[in-house]
């Protein structure tokens, strides 16, 4: 019995020695360098985003969310859907530090071509708000966005629970969309507004 605890031991400490040496390898890299091997190797191994680029990217509820091919994803992103689902088009291209939240029952919907602006939050449920009761303790209410294909998003916009935007849109920087945004038609402010046409 002894035996074969050493033996055991041995194996595991061996195995251990692997994962520090991978780990120094990787670490000695450049981060940007070094994230993005790890990435690379990462989903080409276990999903089938092999021609999407990922830079030091969040990824949470990865089951639930299917990406098509030729997305860029900069740096600082996060994806959720742990409890939701998540659907991107074809080459998407998400700027840096992008929250698209599909959490607690709720559902996003991205088409093909889509640009998507720096610090732009979509999230597809909103919290209960019951006089009654403290608003965290309260639950989520599930929604779900829908985006159509050659949409620009600008930067720092926010889209709430209950949006559609159809395709063609341009929503303008700094935007709070919560309701339908017509195609080929560009939106702003707070609450989006139309405020123009493309031609």
């Amino acid at each position: 019995m002894k035996l074969l605890r050493k033996m055991v031991w041995q194996k595991f400490r061996f195995v251990r020695v692997l994962f520090v040496g991978f780990e120094f390898i990787i670490g000695s890299i450049p981060h940007y360098i070094g994230g993005n091997i790890l990435r690379l190797v990462f989903w080409r191994k276990f999903t089938d985003y092999g021609s999407v680029k990922f830079e030091s990217v969040k990824v949470s509820g990865r089951q639930n969310i299917y990406i098509g091919e030729d997305c860029h994803f900069m740096s600082g992103c996060i994806l959720r859907a742990e409890t939701g689902v998540l659907k991107i088009g074809k080459r998407a291209s998400v700027n840096n530090s992008v929250i698209i939240d599909a959490n607690n029952e709720g559902s996003i919907v991205i088409e093909d071509d889509v640009l998507i602006g720096p610090n732009s939050v979509m999230r597809a449920s909103n919290h209960r708000t019951n006089i009654k009761t403290n608003i965290n303790k309260q639950g989520h209410v599930p929604g779900s966005i829908f985006i159509g294909s050659d949409v620009w998003i600008g930067a720092n916009t926010v889209i709430l629970a209950g949006s559609q935007i159809e395709s063609g849109a341009v929503i303008a920087a700094g935007a709070v969309v919560n309701g339908i945004c017509s195609a080929n038609t560009i939106y702003g402010g707070v609450p989006a507004k139309k405020i123009g046409i493309r031609s």
